[in-house]
């Protein structure tokens, strides 16, 4: 459960603003096998489960992201649900910008799309407090329209990145956390149904190799290969949701080589499945086309796709945070 992106949204929803319930201390680990310690409150919204909510200060205003230690025990922020204390008549929070540092800095205009909808923000830098970190200059983003979806609106969000942009950039909220050094890096964390045969995944904006190796006879365990984000410094990692927009009746993975393409694994059946997400609407799936995977080449050669760095090699793959497999670790 995550996305983080254009900062300072306030979203139109009519869900209970999340009750602050308790204040403890929860332990997560880190892939070196470190321990850390990160405050945490306890919360929750109406019709939801109980989630944990982190402080974070932005130019002053106090947040709320909540988070899940999800699996590996890492820190995951709901990139989406997030409160500010001088935003709470809205259900999901706001960030707000002081007029004048708006006005008198002649912020950046930057236009974001969302599928068919368009929003505007402005741009300026602030400062991010998180945990120890005080991370001057950090890039935010204040929305000032929203046009072509109604009946829609993009969740509260930090950073510049919008959540169906494009990972990695230096404006992206995680990519800041990592280059400022207050996050080690952002891991995938995926459990499999048991299979015989070893499979590889990776490939894509350097995105490291995935092997899926069994571990028990009903479950297999993901290992993922160190990734630099940037000149020698600390990995990040992107999961696997991509989405493409068409019918899968036009999908062709040799037409689509220069394109946006997507799947995600299916772990009910064997063998593995790659399942492409198509979308006209943000937040709304309309169908799936499904297309077999094989290991290595010499394997059931009518399959669709080849999963390994020869279906890298030849297609262009762009990943995207997904909130229910990515997770941030903490710095020691």
């Amino acid at each position: 459960m995550i996305y983080l992106s254009c900062l300072i949204l306030g979203v139109l929803f009519d869900l209970p603003y999340a009750q602050i319930n308790s204040t403890n201390k929860d332990r997560h680990r880190v892939l070196n096998g470190g321990i850390i310690e990160v405050p945490v409150r306890n919360s929750s919204i109406e019709g939801s489960s109980t989630l944990k909510s982190i402080t974070i200060f932005i130019d002053g205003q106090l947040l709320h992201p909540f988070i899940d230690t999800g699996a590996g025990w890492t820190l995951i922020p709901h990139l989406e649900s997030f409160g500010s204390e001088a935003c709470k008549k809205w259900s999901f929070g706001c960030i707000s910008c002081k007029t004048s540092k708006c006005t008198t800095n002649k912020p950046k205009l930057l236009h974001v799309n969302y599928g068919i909808c368009r929003a505007e923000f402005f741009v300026y830098d602030g400062l991010l407090e998180i945990q120890q970190h005080k991370i001057k200059n950090f890039r935010f983003g204040l929305m000032t329209s929203w046009k072509g979806c109604p009946a829609a609106h993009p969740p509260a969000s930090i950073g510049l990145e919008p959540e169906w942009g494009h990972p990695g950039k230096k404006d992206h909220f995680v990519y800041q956390l990592v280059s400022a050094g207050a996050i080690d890096s952002a891991v995938a964390s995926i459990a499999l149904t048991r299979d015989t045969k070893l499979v590889t995944f990776g490939g894509g904006f350097r995105v490291p190799q995935v092997y899926f190796t069994s571990t028990s006879q009903d479950r297999w365990q993901v290992n993922m290969e160190s990734l630099v984000v940037a000149g020698g410094g600390p990995s990040q990692y992107y999961p696997i949701d991509i989405y493409w927009y068409g019918k899968c009746k036009d999908f062709n993975l040799d037409a689509l080589k220069d394109s946006t393409i997507g799947f995600g694994l299916q772990t009910s059946s064997v063998p593995y499945t790659a399942r492409v997400r198509l979308s006209k609407l943000l937040f709304i799936v309309e169908e799936y086309c499904t297309f077999d995977l094989r290991a290595t080449a010499e394997e059931q050669l009518d399959w669709d796709w080849l999963l390994g760095d020869a279906f890298f090699d030849s297609h262009y793959v762009q990943f995207f945070y997904d909130t229910k497999s990515i997770g941030l670790t903490e710095r020691l």
